[in-house]
């Protein structure tokens, strides 16, 4: 299956060209809520890589592609193999595209995400944010984010960042 050529863009990951769009709609809501990703490689057009990604209401940056596609690589999507679509629900990393270390997820960390996400006291992420910048974290996007007022959908983010792959 081809991907139509108008309305995609071009990104070179990992020295393979691939054609991409984003877009996301809502029906529910009547509202843009998640985006979906489609990406295709150039030569030769392999399956079509299709991704969710879930409560993203922001723009889709090349950077966020580039991360779709390496973690699709991972999950076993072969860009350059013909193939039915390859479909996937992704969490995209709104702080910087830096990925989570491992190594932030002291028990501090993790205590306090859990209060976070079992209690819904979102006034305890700038206290959160101290612990992360203890145990290492230097993204100055999340540290920042933690820091200011959010709204609890920007706040789960955080935590199922934190809570992923444990």
């Amino acid at each position: 299956m081809a991907m139509p050529k108008k309305g995609t863009r071009l990104i070179t990951v990992d020295r393979v060209r691939y054609r991409w769009i984003a877009s996301g709609y809502d029906r529910y809501l009547g509202e843009e809520t998640d985006a979906r990703i489609q990406v295709q490689s150039l030569d030769p057009a392999g399956a079509v890589l299709s991704v969710r990604a879930v409560d993203w209401r922001e723009t889709v940056l090349p950077s966020h592609v580039a991360h779709v596609i390496r973690t699709a690589i991972r999950k076993g999507w072969k860009p350059l193999e013909p193939g039915p679509t390859f479909v996937r629900d992704v969490e995209l990393n709104p702080f910087g595209g830096q990925e989570f270390d491992p190594k932030w997820r002291t028990e501090a960390v993790v205590g306090l995400a859990a209060k976070v996400r079992d209690t819904r006291e979102y006034a305890a992420l700038p206290i959160l944010a101290d612990a992360l910048e203890e145990a290492g974290c230097q993204n100055h996007e999340l540290l920042t984010f933690c820091r200011e007022p959010s709204q609890p959908l920007e706040a789960r983010r955080v935590i199922r960042m934190i809570f992923a792959n444990l």
